[in-house]
């Protein structure tokens, strides 16, 4: 995975307009860092965790796991 992953997922029925975002990034407290963003589509509100890991190829799984995850509950990239 390189760069950010950004996904979304919408059902007007439902009332449902999320994003989500996936990335990885260096760390000041650890060697790397996986952030995941995620909020409403057309709001300025937003939250967000970030995730240590020791190693990039860590982050790299962790990062394909989280999104993985998303894609099954019909989020598309």
């Amino acid at each position: 995975m390189s760069g950010a992953v950004f996904l979304t997922r919408v059902d007007r029925e439902k009332n449902v307009q999320r994003w989500y975002r996936v990335e990885i990034a260096p760390s000041l407290f650890a060697p790397v860092s996986v952030i995941c963003t995620w909020g409403r589509l057309g709001s300025s509100y937003q939250r967000g965790r970030v995730i240590s890991v020791e190693t990039v190829e860590q982050g790299e799984a962790l990062a394909a796991k989280i999104v993985a995850k998303k894609l099954k509950r019909q989020y598309q990239i």
